[in-house]
Formats: structure tokens, C-alpha cells, sequence
């Protein structure tokens, strides 16, 4: 079983072992969230090449050999290469005690101890779904769901919140806080936002502040 949790990897060191796409994909989300990357392959996909150019990544252009991680040190390793060198990388890597994901089956069992999650952002809110490496297929699905759900205006809601936090804070007292944001997210308000309509949204809410901060 999984055991879920968000990780802060702003300048946290990660190697990747391979070049193609699936790890041109593992290093785009890796560079989006500030982590050191250095890609080990012979050859790299174009995306990769494009991020090196852009100091984004360090590639080094050569086949994993033993020996390769221990110089960089790495907290996460990204197995995306043939079988063969994936479970050599493994055995480097659990021996300096870095967490493993075999990105080439996505799969929690053998060789990883981690699955990266299919996962809809929306400035800072992040949604994930993991079936544990069941059905990668199904994970994409409920992806899709999220997406359509939560479209890319939440993510100016979320800012939107936190500005309207902060007003809450200094209005209502601790007890009066708490009943307010249980009233805050009506069906009404989560409409607005999903239109597009975040004035709106936002008056509600704010009426809603001033209501309960006038009966204190």
C-alpha cells in the first residue's frame, strides 16, 4: 500500500536514467518544481536537449555504468531506460538509500518505491490520483474528470482565496472562521468560478465575510 505525501523538491537532486520520452516527461515535471536534474543517457529526446540548452537540466551523454549516481548523489532516481541498465541504476541507488521510481511501468513493486501520480495543477492547488500502479489507464481517465472539473480558473480562484483568508483572519474570530468557510463554498460560488465568473464568486464570499463579521 501507498502512502501518500506531497514532496518539496526545490533543489533537490534527481537523476534520470534515460532519454527518451517518457523521460523528457519526468524531467518537465521535475524542472516545474525546482529539483536539480541531470539526465543519464547515450542520446536524448529533443525536449530534453531544449531544457539543457536552457540550463534547466545537465545531460550526461553516456550509458549508466556503476559508479555514476554515487558522484551525484541523488535523493530521487527516475529508472527510464532498457531493463537491463534500470535494474543496475536500482541497485546503485538503494544502496545510497535514494528513492526509486521505475518510470518505465509505473509500478510501486520490484525496483520503485514510488509512483508519480497523474495529476491536474492549478496554480497552487494540486490534485492527484494513483491507482498504485493497477491501471495506469484508469488514472488517466479520472485525470480527465479533474480537469474538466476543476478547468484552469481555479487557479486565480486560488489566489483569489488566499487574499480573502487573510481578510477572514482579521474579521473573524477563530469560532466564527470556521462556520464561515462551511458556509463559503456554496454550489453558487463553485458555478462562478468554473464560468470564469470569479468577480462574482468572489462578492459572495465576501458578503459572506461581511455577514458573519457584522453578528460578532
Amino acid at each position: 500500500m501507498l502512502y501518500p505525501m506531497n514532496v518539496n523538491i526545490e533543489g533537490m537532486a534527481c537523476v534520470i536514467v534515460g532519454g527518451g520520452s517518457v523521460a523528457s516527461r519526468k524531467a518537465a515535471g521535475l524542472v516545474e518544481c525546482g529539483a536539480r536534474v541531470t539526465v543519464i543517457a547515450p542520446e536524448v529526446a529533443d525536449r530534453v536537449e531544449h531544457m539543457e540548452k536552457e540550463g534547466k537540466v545537465t545531460v550526461l551523454r553516456e550509458r549508466y555504468h556503476r559508479g555514476m549516481l554515487k558522484e551525484i548523489m541523488p535523493r530521487m532516481v527516475f529508472l527510464a531506460s532498457v531493463s537491463s541498465v534500470n535494474r543496475m541504476a536500482a541497485e546503485e541507488a538503494k544502496e545510497l538509500g535514494a528513492f526509486i521510481n521505475d518510470a518505465a511501468i509505473d509500478d510501486a513493486e520490484g525496483a520503485g518505491h514510488f509512483v508519480v501520480p497523474s495529476r491536474v495543477r492549478r496554480g497552487p492547488l494540486l490534485l492527484t490520483v494513483s491507482t498504485s500502479g493497477a491501471s495506469p489507464a484508469f488514472s488517466r481517465f479520472l485525470r480527465g474528470e479533474l480537469e474538466r472539473e476543476f478547468p484552469p480558473t481555479f487557479a486565480d480562484w486560488m489566489i483569489r482565496l488566499h487574499d480573502m483568508r487573510d481578510d477572514a483572519r482579521l474579521l473573524l474570530d477563530p469560532v466564527k472562521r470556521q462556520a464561515f468557510w462551511r458556509h463559503a463554498f456554496s454550489e453558487s460560488v463553485i458555478a462562478h468560478v468554473r464560468a470564469g465568473e470569479l468577480e462574482k464568486a468572489e462578492a459572495e464570499v465576501r458578503d459572506a465575510i461581511s455577514s458573519f463579521g457584522a453578528e460578532s
